[in-house]
């Protein structure tokens, strides 16, 4: 879905839809999509993947589709939830094990109207990062907003929006996240619970933050926050927050590359079965992994096509 941007005819920096973006690509002569199907397991033949069965949701039965070559697309916990119901194999038993989202640190602000840091419609996004990121030395990006409730998805309903509003008065809302680099964590997993038709069991624990770098990060929170002359919003602190697991989002590493993926990304024990999505990733990084994920994409689009 899309909101509109906050000037007339400006691009907005919401939601899509992928259903939407490969529609509008079959208007191209793109080769067929067929939406509205839940794939439940991959068909293989030895070491070839043959198609895929799936629910029509729309027809109410099982289909079949055959295919030269099969990539599973459906995200961390779904392409896992595929790959286990389908049986693979999975020579070092590591499909649906590790998955880790990036921890994140964060608060939310308000800067106080007439501050030169305060425009009433605008807003800005700022990527940074510590000077020194060698050996493993500060593993985090720092992401600072201004005037966030222009470029938030959380203020997409106009109700959210305008609480806030009526909340910050003449104040810019701000957001300061800081995001970690995470191992996966080996004991984390994503399991069956039931027939194709029932939800997975995800058990997980956070990538602990240790206290140094926890006690890094505050510090320099605090700094950037009194630079600004940040006000705490109602309600809230300017003390930075641990997001809940799942609240960020980013969850990685259930078909990782170089454990269940090769670096093409195709399974190990297949011929002819790629993953393609953030269950790949060996690691968390402390990016956001959607630019990463694109090159991915990019790269895998032309080993295919040159097969």
């Amino acid at each position: 879905m899309q909101y509109e941007g906050y000037t007339p005819l400006s691009i907005p920096g919401g939601m899509f839809s992928t259903a939407d973006l490969l529609t509008e690509d079959r208007l191209l002569g793109s080769p067929a999509i067929n939406l509205n199907h839940a794939v439940q397991r991959v068909l293989a033949d030895g070491t070839r993947a043959t198609g895929v069965e799936c629910y029509d949701l729309l027809a109410r039965q099982q289909r079949t589709y055959r295919a030269d070559k099969v990539v599973l697309c459906a995200g961390t916990i779904e392409s896992a939830k595929i790959a286990l119901q389908s049986g693979l194999d999975d020579p070092d038993n590591l499909i649906g094990r590790g998955i880790t989202d990036h921890p994140v640190l964060y608060t939310h602000f308000s800067i106080p109207a007439g501050s030169p840091w305060a425009p009433a419609r605008s807003s800005a996004k700022v990527w940074s990062r510590h000077r020194d990121t060698s050996a493993g030395a500060h593993p985090y990006n720092v992401v600072l907003e201004l005037g966030a409730d222009f470029n938030q998805g959380r203020y997409i309903d106009p109700d959210n929006l305008r609480r806030h509003r009526e909340e910050k008065g003449d104040a810019t809302l701000g957001e300061i996240v800081f995001l970690f680099h995470a191992p996966l964590v080996a004991g984390n997993r994503v399991e069956l619970s039931g027939p194709p038709h029932l939800p997975v069991r995800v058990n997980v624990q956070p990538y602990p933050i240790g206290d140094a770098l926890r006690d890094e990060v505050q510090s320099l929170g605090k700094h950037v926050l009194d630079g600004f002359g940040a006000q705490p919003i109602a309600g809230e602190t300017l003390d930075l927050t641990t997001a809940k697991l799942g609240g960020v989002a980013h969850e990685v590493g259930t078909l990782r590359m170089n454990g269940v993926v090769d670096a093409d990304l195709r399974f190990r024990a297949y011929d002819n079965l790629y993953a393609c999505d953030n269950s790949v990733f060996p690691t968390s990084p402390a990016a956001n992994p959607t630019l990463t994920l694109a090159a991915l994409s990019l790269r895998l689009a032309r080993h295919l096509t040159s097969l």
